[in-house]
Protein backbone atom coordinates (compact mmCIF):
# COMPACT_ATOMS: atom_id res chain seq x y z
CA UNK A 1 0.00 0.00 0.00
CA UNK A 2 1.33 3.65 -0.78
CA UNK A 3 0.44 7.04 -0.66
CA UNK A 4 1.73 10.54 -2.07
CA UNK A 5 2.03 13.75 -0.48
CA UNK A 6 2.77 17.21 -1.30
CA UNK A 7 4.86 19.86 0.90
CA UNK A 8 6.78 22.97 0.42
CA UNK A 9 9.73 21.28 2.58
CA UNK A 10 10.85 17.65 2.97
CA UNK A 11 13.87 17.14 5.61
CA UNK A 12 15.42 13.65 5.76
CA UNK A 13 16.42 13.05 9.32
CA UNK A 14 15.25 14.26 13.30
CA UNK A 15 18.19 14.96 14.44
CA UNK A 16 19.39 18.93 15.04
CA UNK A 17 19.84 19.62 11.87
CA UNK A 18 16.63 17.79 10.87
CA UNK A 19 13.95 19.09 13.48
CA UNK A 20 15.68 22.22 13.43
CA UNK A 21 15.02 22.77 9.88
CA UNK A 22 11.59 21.47 10.23
CA UNK A 23 10.97 24.23 13.08
CA UNK A 24 12.13 27.08 11.47
CA UNK A 25 10.46 26.04 8.02
CA UNK A 26 7.29 26.08 9.73
CA UNK A 27 7.43 29.25 11.65
CA UNK A 28 8.51 30.97 8.14
CA UNK A 29 4.42 28.83 6.95
CA UNK A 30 6.00 26.80 4.97
CA UNK A 31 4.40 23.38 4.66
CA UNK A 32 6.48 20.76 6.26
CA UNK A 33 7.10 16.97 6.33
CA UNK A 34 9.97 15.33 8.28
CA UNK A 35 10.88 12.08 7.68
CA UNK A 36 13.12 9.98 10.58
CA UNK A 37 12.97 6.62 11.36
CA UNK A 38 14.38 6.27 14.80
CA UNK A 39 13.39 8.51 17.61
CA UNK A 40 13.25 12.63 17.14
CA UNK A 41 16.49 14.43 18.61
CA UNK A 42 18.95 12.16 16.72
CA UNK A 43 22.40 11.11 17.83
CA UNK A 44 22.84 14.45 19.74
CA UNK A 45 19.68 14.39 22.08
CA UNK A 46 19.74 10.79 22.58
CA UNK A 47 22.62 8.80 22.92
CA UNK A 48 25.41 12.08 22.41
CA UNK A 49 25.47 15.77 23.74
CA UNK A 50 22.54 14.97 26.31
CA UNK A 51 23.05 12.02 27.72
CA UNK A 52 26.83 12.48 28.33
CA UNK A 53 26.40 15.87 29.75
CA UNK A 54 23.70 14.71 31.88
CA UNK A 55 26.12 11.90 33.32
CA UNK A 56 28.77 14.35 33.52
CA UNK A 57 26.32 16.39 35.77
CA UNK A 58 25.99 13.23 38.09
CA UNK A 59 30.00 12.63 38.03
CA UNK A 60 30.28 15.91 39.43
CA UNK A 61 27.79 16.41 41.78
CA UNK A 62 29.36 12.84 43.60
CA UNK A 63 32.75 14.63 43.59
CA UNK A 64 31.54 17.87 44.58
CA UNK A 65 29.38 16.28 47.75
CA UNK A 66 32.96 13.93 48.57
CA UNK A 67 35.39 17.77 48.75
CA UNK A 68 32.31 19.46 50.22
CA UNK A 69 34.92 19.34 54.16
CA UNK A 70 36.04 22.21 52.90
CA UNK A 71 32.87 24.16 53.09
CA UNK A 72 32.51 22.69 56.13
CA UNK A 73 29.67 20.26 54.98
CA UNK A 74 30.52 16.64 56.09
CA UNK A 75 29.19 13.87 54.52
CA UNK A 76 29.55 9.93 55.81
CA UNK A 77 29.42 7.02 53.53
CA UNK A 78 29.33 9.07 49.81
CA UNK A 79 28.05 6.58 47.43
CA UNK A 80 27.25 6.82 43.55
CA UNK A 81 24.21 4.92 42.76
CA UNK A 82 24.98 4.22 39.30
CA UNK A 83 21.50 3.15 37.95
CA UNK A 84 19.78 6.42 39.56
CA UNK A 85 22.51 8.26 37.52
CA UNK A 86 21.49 6.73 34.05
CA UNK A 87 17.85 7.19 35.47
CA UNK A 88 18.16 10.87 35.85
CA UNK A 89 20.16 10.90 32.17
CA UNK A 90 17.07 8.88 30.87
CA UNK A 91 14.55 10.95 32.50
CA UNK A 92 16.72 14.17 30.80
CA UNK A 93 17.00 12.66 27.40
CA UNK A 94 12.96 11.66 27.82
CA UNK A 95 11.83 15.28 28.40
CA UNK A 96 14.08 16.90 25.82
CA UNK A 97 13.07 14.56 23.33
CA UNK A 98 9.57 14.87 24.42
CA UNK A 99 9.93 18.45 23.83
CA UNK A 100 11.04 18.31 20.54
CA UNK A 101 8.08 16.46 19.89
CA UNK A 102 6.08 18.78 21.25
CA UNK A 103 7.57 21.77 19.21
CA UNK A 104 6.82 19.67 15.96
CA UNK A 105 3.68 19.45 16.96
CA UNK A 106 2.22 22.53 18.06
CA UNK A 107 3.95 23.76 14.86
CA UNK A 108 1.78 21.59 13.03
CA UNK A 109 4.82 19.59 11.10
CA UNK A 110 3.68 16.13 9.81
CA UNK A 111 6.16 13.57 11.62
CA UNK A 112 6.68 10.84 8.92
CA UNK A 113 8.08 7.42 10.69
CA UNK A 114 9.99 5.08 8.30
CA UNK A 115 12.99 5.09 6.26
CA UNK A 116 14.02 7.96 3.43
CA UNK A 117 15.22 7.67 0.28
CA UNK A 118 15.68 9.78 -2.94
CA UNK A 119 13.89 9.20 -5.74
CA UNK A 120 14.39 12.51 -7.01
CA UNK A 121 15.53 15.64 -6.68
CA UNK A 122 11.89 16.68 -5.34
CA UNK A 123 11.01 13.52 -3.79
CA UNK A 124 11.90 11.19 -0.95
CA UNK A 125 9.87 7.18 -0.74
CA UNK A 126 9.64 6.40 2.83
CA UNK A 127 9.42 2.60 3.44
CA UNK A 128 7.04 2.83 6.95
CA UNK A 129 7.85 -0.28 9.29
CA UNK A 130 4.80 -2.29 8.41
CA UNK A 131 6.56 -2.46 4.59
CA UNK A 132 3.88 0.05 3.10
CA UNK A 133 5.40 3.34 1.04
CA UNK A 134 4.82 6.48 0.78
CA UNK A 135 6.32 8.83 -1.57
CA UNK A 136 6.52 12.67 -0.10
CA UNK A 137 6.89 15.56 -2.85
CA UNK A 138 8.24 18.67 -2.51
CA UNK A 139 9.49 21.78 -3.65
CA UNK A 140 12.90 21.38 -1.69
CA UNK A 141 14.50 18.68 0.31
CA UNK A 142 16.85 19.08 3.33
CA UNK A 143 19.16 16.55 4.27
CA UNK A 144 20.27 15.69 7.46
CA UNK A 145 20.87 12.43 8.18
CA UNK A 146 23.79 12.83 10.05
CA UNK A 147 26.27 10.09 11.45
CA UNK A 148 27.34 7.12 13.00
CA UNK A 149 30.54 5.50 15.21
CA UNK A 150 33.06 4.40 13.04
CA UNK A 151 34.31 1.27 14.01
CA UNK A 152 38.00 -0.48 13.77
CA UNK A 153 39.31 -3.57 12.51
CA UNK A 154 40.00 -6.41 15.49
CA UNK A 155 37.41 -4.35 18.10
CA UNK A 156 34.28 -5.74 16.17
CA UNK A 157 31.55 -3.84 18.54
CA UNK A 158 29.41 -6.56 20.23
CA UNK A 159 27.66 -4.21 23.31
CA UNK A 160 29.11 -6.60 25.64
CA UNK A 161 32.86 -6.70 26.13
CA UNK A 162 33.46 -4.18 23.25
CA UNK A 163 31.40 -1.34 23.44
CA UNK A 164 30.57 1.74 21.51
CA UNK A 165 29.55 5.44 23.39
CA UNK A 166 25.73 4.11 22.88
CA UNK A 167 26.17 0.84 24.45
CA UNK A 168 28.00 3.25 27.20
CA UNK A 169 25.35 5.25 28.04
CA UNK A 170 23.46 2.53 28.49
CA UNK A 171 25.02 0.16 31.26
CA UNK A 172 23.63 -1.01 33.70
CA UNK A 173 26.79 -1.59 36.63
CA UNK A 174 29.45 0.88 36.53
CA UNK A 175 32.85 -0.98 34.86
CA UNK A 176 35.61 -1.29 37.65
CA UNK A 177 38.66 -0.88 34.91
CA UNK A 178 37.54 1.11 31.62
CA UNK A 179 39.85 0.70 28.73
CA UNK A 180 39.14 3.20 25.94
CA UNK A 181 40.31 3.06 22.36
CA UNK A 182 40.04 6.94 21.09
CA UNK A 183 41.86 10.35 23.03
CA UNK A 184 39.32 12.88 21.24
CA UNK A 185 36.92 14.43 22.54
CA UNK A 186 34.24 11.94 22.91
CA UNK A 187 36.81 9.44 24.45
CA UNK A 188 38.10 12.16 27.12
CA UNK A 189 34.63 13.41 28.02
CA UNK A 190 34.12 9.62 28.29
CA UNK A 191 37.16 9.10 30.22
CA UNK A 192 36.37 12.04 32.40
CA UNK A 193 33.04 10.70 33.55
CA UNK A 194 33.59 7.41 34.62
CA UNK A 195 36.72 8.31 36.03
CA UNK A 196 35.06 10.66 38.24
CA UNK A 197 32.43 7.85 39.39
CA UNK A 198 35.37 5.53 40.43
CA UNK A 199 36.35 3.45 37.49
CA UNK A 200 39.81 2.74 36.68
CA UNK A 201 40.18 4.53 33.55
CA UNK A 202 42.93 4.19 30.50
CA UNK A 203 42.92 5.79 27.10
CA UNK A 204 44.59 4.61 23.83
CA UNK A 205 45.42 7.11 21.30
CA UNK A 206 47.46 6.56 18.26
CA UNK A 207 48.09 10.31 17.55
CA UNK A 208 51.02 11.91 19.87
CA UNK A 209 48.70 13.59 21.82
CA UNK A 210 45.08 13.63 23.19
CA UNK A 211 42.61 16.08 21.09
CA UNK A 212 44.83 16.59 18.63
CA UNK A 213 43.34 19.42 16.85
CA UNK A 214 43.18 21.99 20.09
CA UNK A 215 45.72 24.59 21.26
CA UNK A 216 49.18 22.46 22.12
CA UNK A 217 49.31 24.21 25.75
CA UNK A 218 45.92 23.86 26.41
CA UNK A 219 45.90 19.93 25.31
CA UNK A 220 49.16 19.10 27.54
CA UNK A 221 47.54 21.07 30.40
CA UNK A 222 44.36 18.66 30.13
CA UNK A 223 46.70 15.44 29.92
CA UNK A 224 48.68 16.27 33.03
CA UNK A 225 45.03 17.34 34.87
CA UNK A 226 43.05 13.60 33.55
CA UNK A 227 46.59 11.95 34.89
CA UNK A 228 46.53 13.76 38.49
CA UNK A 229 43.65 12.27 38.83
CA UNK A 230 44.41 8.79 37.83
CA UNK A 231 43.38 8.39 34.59
CA UNK A 232 46.32 6.14 32.35
CA UNK A 233 47.08 7.43 28.96
CA UNK A 234 48.91 5.87 26.61
CA UNK A 235 49.88 8.01 23.29
CA UNK A 236 51.49 7.14 20.53
CA UNK A 237 50.04 3.16 20.99
CA UNK A 238 47.91 1.33 18.38
CA UNK A 239 45.50 -1.15 19.58
CA UNK A 240 46.05 -4.21 18.62
CA UNK A 241 43.46 -7.06 19.81
CA UNK A 242 42.00 -7.87 23.20
CA UNK A 243 41.42 -11.54 25.25
CA UNK A 244 39.09 -12.69 27.71
CA UNK A 245 41.15 -13.40 31.14
CA UNK A 246 39.58 -16.14 33.45
CA UNK A 247 35.76 -16.45 34.20
CA UNK A 248 34.83 -13.49 35.83
CA UNK A 249 34.19 -11.16 32.63
CA UNK A 250 37.55 -9.46 32.98
CA UNK A 251 39.89 -8.56 29.47
CA UNK A 252 43.41 -7.96 28.39
CA UNK A 253 43.97 -5.21 25.21
CA UNK A 254 47.07 -5.36 24.01
CA UNK A 255 48.53 -2.21 22.71
CA UNK A 256 51.68 -1.45 21.05
CA UNK A 257 54.15 1.51 21.91
CA UNK A 258 56.12 3.48 19.27
CA UNK A 259 58.88 1.90 20.10
CA UNK A 260 57.59 -1.40 19.17
CA UNK A 261 57.44 -2.28 22.80
CA UNK A 262 53.69 -4.23 24.14
CA UNK A 263 51.54 -3.38 27.27
CA UNK A 264 48.75 -5.31 28.33
CA UNK A 265 46.06 -3.34 29.87
CA UNK A 266 43.80 -5.42 32.39
CA UNK A 267 39.75 -3.80 31.94
CA UNK A 268 36.07 -5.27 32.08
CA UNK A 269 34.94 -3.07 28.96
CA UNK A 270 36.40 -1.82 25.97
CA UNK A 271 35.07 1.56 25.26
CA UNK A 272 36.10 2.09 21.40
CA UNK A 273 35.68 6.29 20.61
CA UNK A 274 37.69 6.80 17.28
CA UNK A 275 34.90 9.10 15.57
CA UNK A 276 31.94 9.49 13.72
CA UNK A 277 31.30 9.07 9.83
CA UNK A 278 28.29 10.77 7.73
CA UNK A 279 25.51 8.64 6.81
CA UNK A 280 25.15 8.85 3.38
CA UNK A 281 24.48 5.51 2.42
CA UNK A 282 21.17 4.11 1.86
CA UNK A 283 19.76 7.97 0.75
CA UNK A 284 19.88 8.21 -3.00
CA UNK A 285 21.59 11.35 -2.99
CA UNK A 286 24.96 9.74 -4.96
CA UNK A 287 22.71 7.79 -7.22
CA UNK A 288 21.06 11.16 -8.84
CA UNK A 289 24.32 12.31 -8.85
CA UNK A 290 25.27 14.33 -5.63
CA UNK A 291 28.11 15.75 -5.08
CA UNK A 292 29.74 13.63 -2.17
CA UNK A 293 33.28 13.83 -0.96
CA UNK A 294 35.72 12.05 1.49
CA UNK A 295 31.93 10.45 2.48
CA UNK A 296 30.38 13.62 2.85
CA UNK A 297 27.58 15.52 1.19
CA UNK A 298 29.23 19.27 -0.42
CA UNK A 299 27.38 22.13 -0.11
CA UNK A 300 28.10 25.84 -0.66
CA UNK A 301 27.97 27.97 2.49
CA UNK A 302 24.24 28.57 1.82
CA UNK A 303 23.74 24.61 2.09
CA UNK A 304 22.58 23.76 -1.14
CA UNK A 305 24.18 20.98 -2.76
CA UNK A 306 24.70 20.37 -6.48
CA UNK A 307 21.17 18.79 -7.23
CA UNK A 308 19.01 21.88 -7.63
CA UNK A 309 16.59 21.83 -4.56
CA UNK A 310 18.48 19.64 -2.45
CA UNK A 311 20.29 20.76 0.76
CA UNK A 312 22.10 19.12 3.58
CA UNK A 313 22.67 20.06 7.21
CA UNK A 314 24.78 18.75 9.39
CA UNK A 315 27.09 15.81 10.65
CA UNK A 316 26.18 14.40 7.13
CA UNK A 317 28.05 17.33 5.82
CA UNK A 318 31.78 18.75 5.10
CA UNK A 319 31.62 20.74 7.92
CA UNK A 320 32.47 20.03 11.50
CA UNK A 321 30.51 17.15 13.26
CA UNK A 322 28.61 19.47 16.22
CA UNK A 323 24.98 20.02 17.00
CA UNK A 324 24.96 23.94 17.10
CA UNK A 325 26.78 23.89 14.15
CA UNK A 326 23.72 21.84 12.36
CA UNK A 327 21.58 24.23 14.05
CA UNK A 328 23.46 27.16 12.26
CA UNK A 329 23.45 25.34 9.24
CA UNK A 330 20.15 24.65 9.42
CA UNK A 331 18.53 28.19 9.65
CA UNK A 332 20.78 29.03 6.82
CA UNK A 333 19.19 26.73 4.51
CA UNK A 334 15.41 27.62 5.31
CA UNK A 335 16.51 31.22 4.98
CA UNK A 336 17.64 30.68 1.95
CA UNK A 337 14.71 28.08 0.69
CA UNK A 338 11.85 31.02 1.80
CA UNK A 339 14.15 33.49 -0.47
CA UNK A 340 16.16 34.91 2.08
CA UNK A 341 19.58 34.77 1.18
CA UNK A 342 21.68 34.39 3.91
CA UNK A 343 25.54 32.41 3.89
CA UNK A 344 26.65 30.45 7.19
CA UNK A 345 29.98 31.71 8.42
CA UNK A 346 32.44 28.74 10.12
CA UNK A 347 35.16 30.85 11.59
CA UNK A 348 33.84 31.45 15.12
CA UNK A 349 32.50 27.91 15.66
CA UNK A 350 33.11 27.13 19.40
CA UNK A 351 34.66 23.63 20.43
CA UNK A 352 33.90 22.24 24.02
CA UNK A 353 35.35 19.36 25.75
CA UNK A 354 32.91 18.62 28.87
CA UNK A 355 36.33 16.99 30.55
CA UNK A 356 37.24 18.04 34.02
CA UNK A 357 38.37 20.81 33.78
CA UNK A 358 36.68 21.48 30.99
CA UNK A 359 38.01 23.35 27.99
CA UNK A 360 36.00 25.75 25.35
CA UNK A 361 37.91 27.17 22.08
CA UNK A 362 37.46 28.86 19.26
CA UNK A 363 38.98 30.70 16.30
CA UNK A 364 42.55 30.28 15.54
CA UNK A 365 44.95 28.39 18.18
CA UNK A 366 48.44 29.89 19.04
CA UNK A 367 49.86 27.41 16.80
CA UNK A 368 48.46 28.45 13.76
CA UNK A 369 47.73 32.17 14.58
CA UNK A 370 51.84 32.36 14.51
CA UNK A 371 52.11 30.38 11.25
CA UNK A 372 50.17 32.74 9.62
CA UNK A 373 50.06 36.26 11.17
CA UNK A 374 53.07 38.05 11.71
CA UNK A 375 51.80 39.89 14.51
CA UNK A 376 50.09 37.13 16.23
CA UNK A 377 50.53 37.60 20.15
CA UNK A 378 49.36 35.45 23.29
CA UNK A 379 48.13 36.54 26.51
CA UNK A 380 46.53 34.51 29.38
CA UNK A 381 44.73 34.69 32.87
CA UNK A 382 44.97 32.37 35.20
CA UNK A 383 42.31 31.43 37.48
CA UNK A 384 44.07 31.17 40.31
CA UNK A 385 43.97 35.47 40.64
CA UNK A 386 40.36 34.80 40.05
CA UNK A 387 37.91 35.44 43.14
CA UNK A 388 34.68 33.37 42.15
CA UNK A 389 37.20 30.38 41.03
CA UNK A 390 38.51 30.52 44.36
CA UNK A 391 35.23 30.28 46.03
CA UNK A 392 34.37 27.47 43.89
CA UNK A 393 37.54 25.79 44.28
CA UNK A 394 38.07 26.02 40.71
CA UNK A 395 41.51 27.81 40.89
CA UNK A 396 43.19 25.57 38.22
CA UNK A 397 43.41 26.53 34.79
CA UNK A 398 43.30 29.90 32.63
CA UNK A 399 42.05 31.86 29.61
CA UNK A 400 44.48 32.51 26.74
CA UNK A 401 43.75 34.92 23.95
CA UNK A 402 45.31 34.85 20.74
CA UNK A 403 45.02 38.28 19.36
CA UNK A 404 47.38 40.41 16.69
CA UNK A 405 49.33 42.73 17.92
CA UNK A 406 49.49 45.46 14.88
CA UNK A 407 46.14 45.63 15.77
CA UNK A 408 44.48 44.29 18.35
CA UNK A 409 42.21 42.16 17.11
CA UNK A 410 40.95 38.96 18.62
CA UNK A 411 42.01 35.78 16.43
CA UNK A 412 41.12 33.09 18.65
CA UNK A 413 40.83 31.92 22.57
CA UNK A 414 41.39 28.99 24.30
CA UNK A 415 40.15 28.24 28.16
CA UNK A 416 40.79 25.28 30.69
CA UNK A 417 38.83 25.68 33.90
CA UNK A 418 35.70 25.58 35.45
CA UNK A 419 32.66 26.50 33.01
CA UNK A 420 34.98 26.93 30.19
CA UNK A 421 32.25 25.59 27.81
CA UNK A 422 29.86 28.56 28.67
CA UNK A 423 32.90 31.04 29.20
CA UNK A 424 33.96 30.81 25.63
CA UNK A 425 30.83 32.44 24.09
CA UNK A 426 32.47 35.69 24.69
CA UNK A 427 35.35 35.16 22.84
CA UNK A 428 33.24 33.72 19.98
CA UNK A 429 31.26 36.47 19.75
CA UNK A 430 35.02 38.55 19.71
CA UNK A 431 36.28 36.54 16.95
CA UNK A 432 32.89 36.75 15.13
CA UNK A 433 32.41 40.05 15.10
CA UNK A 434 36.45 41.00 14.42
CA UNK A 435 36.49 42.50 18.25
CA UNK A 436 39.84 43.96 19.45
CA UNK A 437 41.14 43.46 23.25
CA UNK A 438 39.97 46.93 23.36
CA UNK A 439 36.81 45.87 22.75
CA UNK A 440 36.76 43.58 25.29
CA UNK A 441 38.70 45.65 27.98
CA UNK A 442 35.69 48.25 27.41
CA UNK A 443 33.16 46.02 28.60
CA UNK A 444 32.69 46.34 32.22
CA UNK A 445 32.78 42.42 33.22
CA UNK A 446 30.75 41.71 36.78
CA UNK A 447 32.51 41.27 40.07
CA UNK A 448 33.37 38.74 41.57
CA UNK A 449 32.46 36.37 38.04
CA UNK A 450 34.36 33.64 36.50
CA UNK A 451 34.14 35.78 32.82
CA UNK A 452 36.10 38.38 34.74
CA UNK A 453 38.82 36.38 33.74
CA UNK A 454 38.22 36.77 29.92
CA UNK A 455 38.63 40.64 30.75
CA UNK A 456 41.73 39.86 32.46
CA UNK A 457 43.67 38.65 29.49
CA UNK A 458 42.72 40.87 27.35
CA UNK A 459 44.31 43.47 30.05
CA UNK A 460 47.13 41.34 30.14
CA UNK A 461 47.82 42.52 26.31
CA UNK A 462 48.53 46.00 27.20
CA UNK A 463 50.17 45.40 30.57
CA UNK A 464 47.42 46.32 32.82
CA UNK A 465 45.95 43.39 34.05
CA UNK A 466 44.16 43.64 37.65
CA UNK A 467 45.22 40.43 39.54
CA UNK A 468 47.71 38.62 37.26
Amino acid sequence: MSGKSVVDIAVLGGGPGGYASALAAARLKASVTLVEYETLGGTCLNVGCIPTKALNRCAQAYQDTIKAGMYGVHADNVKLDFQKAMKFKNQTVNQLTGGVQYLLNANKVNILKGKGRLISNSSILVTKDDGSTEEVVAKNIIIATGSKEIEIHGFPIDGRNVINSTHALALSELPKKLAIIGGGVIGVEFASIFRRMGAEVSIVELSPSLIPNEDEETREALKWSLEENGIRIYTNCVAQSYEKCGIDGGMSLKIEQKDGSHVKIECDKILVCVGRKASVEEIGFSELGGDIKKGRIVTDNSMKTNLDGVYAVGDVTMSEQLAHVAYQEARTAVLNIMGKAYEIDYSAVPHCIYSSPEIGSVGMNEQLARKICSGAAVAKSSFQGNGKALIEGQGDGYVKVIYNKEDGRILGGSILGSKATELIAQLALAVNKKLSVMDVIKTIHAHPTLSEAVGEACLAAIGLELHG
